[in-house]
């Protein structure tokens, strides 16, 4: 899948209506034995495009926002007034973008069934928050709606914007990043009533997701009654490994598997998707515990992992994700600093239950200076030499 820009019209149409990913057939081990450069080329590439396709898997503590979601919008037909809206506070790389993407697909997807002339219009727009300065808010809304703003004054663009959203029968605006309209600035408290000025005369609902929305303006301060004496919040929070209670839905009754459970759930989602002609099904499952310390439990980040280890095994030839491959891989700086604590911990508890000082061998590779332990360094000598 190419990338696609979903605060543009173009973008968002394709989300919506273009074709789902199909994954490559998996090659039987003698065609793949017997490729020639260029189609062995070929084959890898699509593999690799299948496996960097972003994919929602739904969490449990998700379900409760998509059912706010959606009472939120149904709701609000024909009740200008309300002035519903939903918000998402989450962790970078924690999921929430693809998660508002795809609720939001789906509900335009579910009206347009219902409302075939639906099509015609913009019942969702997306976009992507800049800064808190009236201009950029405006220009942000601009873009997706496919209405010329440069040059335009900011009180001129607000109304060309609102008659937009009456024109195309938006129903629902997506903000991602909504954290940067929150500076501790007053010019920061007035996005809230810029977002209350477009619902009270389009009935349009919010759905806002951020880093830390609960300490913005959004939600606290002087400015924040009107959002949130209105919007629920949700916190986006990474799973704990060794959680083994539920509970995490937020008052909605939601049947739902423990964190750990649930962890367990992802791993065998995300390694389901693997085309590797040496991997052993089953084999992430089980190192569940080293890639919740080497992502500090964010799907996000285990996307990553999963990848990027997926692509070394294609490109020098393992065809398999062991500890070695995850191990090379390079996570974001969080990540990284999660896996360092982690190691540290799992050392001191080996010293504890041991009741000795002495240094203990080491677990794995420390992320941040990639220099691999001996221990690894030999499996990846054993397995160059099996292949």
């Amino acid at each position: 899948m190419s990338h696609i820009d979903l605060a543009s019209p173009e973008g968002w149409d394709e989300w919506v209506h273009g074709p789902e990913p199909v994954a490559p057939k998996k090659a039987t081990a003698a065609a793949f034995a017997a490729m020639n450069d260029d189609q062995r080329w070929e084959y890898d590439e699509a593999r690799r495009a299948w496996h960097s396709t972003p994919e929602f898997f739904e969490t449990p503590h998700l379900v409760p926002f998509r059912r706010s979601f959606v009472r939120a919008v149904g709701s609000q037909r024909g009740q200008v007034m309300l002035k519903r809206g939903v918000g998402l506070s989450a962790l970078g790389n924690s999921g929430k973008t693809i998660a508002i993407a795809n609720y939001a697909r789906n509900f335009q997807l579910e009206i347009e069934e219902h409302d075939p002339s639906l099509r015609d219009g913009l019942p969702v727009i997306f976009t992507e928050a800049v800064s808190p300065k009236e201009e950029d808010f405006y220009q942000s809304l601009a873009r997706p709606l496919d209405v010329p703003y440069h040059g335009v004054k900011p009180g001129d663009l607000r109304e060309v914007i609102i008659r937009a959203l009456k024109r195309e029968r938006t129903e629902v605006i997506v903000m991602d990043e909504g954290m940067k309209l929150y500076p501790k600035t007053a010019e920061g408290e007035r996005s809230t009533h810029r977002m209350r000025t477009i619902s009270n005369r389009t009935g349009v609902v919010w759905v806002v997701a951020g880093v830390a929305l609960e300490q913005t303006g959004m939600f606290s301060g002087a400015q924040a009654s009107s959002t949130k004496r209105r919007w629920p919040l949700f916190d986006l929070a990474p799973y704990q490994y060794g959680n083994t209670s539920n509970g995490r839905n937020d008052g909605d009754n939601v049947d739902e598997l423990s964190d750990h459970a649930f962890w367990l759930a992802a791993i065998d989602h995300f390694e389901r998707r693997l085309i590797l002609h040496e991997h052993k099904s089953g084999s992430l499952v089980k190192d569940a515990e080293y890639l919740f310390g080497r992502t500090g439990g964010l799907l996000g980040s285990l996307a990553d992992l999963i990848e990027g280890a997926a692509f070394d095994a294609i490109e020098y030839g393992a065809e398999a994700i062991t500890r070695a491959v995850l191990d090379d891989v390079v996570l974001d700086e969080g990540a990284t600093e999660h896996y360092d604590e982690w190691l540290a911990d799992k050392k001191a508890s080996a010293r504890t239950a041991k009741g000795s000082t002495k240094a203990d061998k080491p677990i794995g590779t420390n992320t941040r200076t990639r220099t691999p332990t001996k221990k690894v360094t030999a499996k990846r000598t054993a397995a160059k030499s099996a292949a």
